[in-house]
């Protein structure tokens, strides 16, 4: 299972055991491709990877699953409305997210909208 820490900066897969190890972000609050900023949700995709819906930086990251350290990258980046565009820090509260054969779906509850 998967703890997404939002005061915590980052993301961990935990173990039935306890064993819990850091997939994403690096405990600091940050917009480089190793921090996230308020992290509220995640989905995997059909390869494994990790998608992290990176609130206080109102974008989306991929991030690799393979444990090599790589960076994410941000998929997607938006402004208060919800398009491309500069962004508005802390405009956007999402409730959740899935991925579906290669599409993305998120509820934004302050929006009122599925993108």
């Amino acid at each position: 299972f998967f703890v997404v820490e939002y005061g915590g900066h980052r993301v961990q897969k935990c173990s039935l055991e306890g064993i819990c190890t850091v997939v994403a972000g690096n405990g600091t609050q940050g917009d480089d491709s190793y921090q996230l900023d308020s992290p509220l949700g995640m989905a995997v995709d059909a390869s494994g990877d990790y998608l992290i819906f990176d609130a206080g930086n109102n974008r989306l990251q991929l991030c690799p699953s393979g444990g090599t350290g790589d960076p994410c990258v941000t998929q997607k980046q938006w402004n208060s409305d919800l398009n491309r565009g500069p962004v508005s820090t802390g405009d956007m509260v999402t409730v959740g997210m899935v991925v579906d054969d290669g599409s993305v779906i998120m509820a934004f509850s302050n929006k009122n909208q599925l993108r």
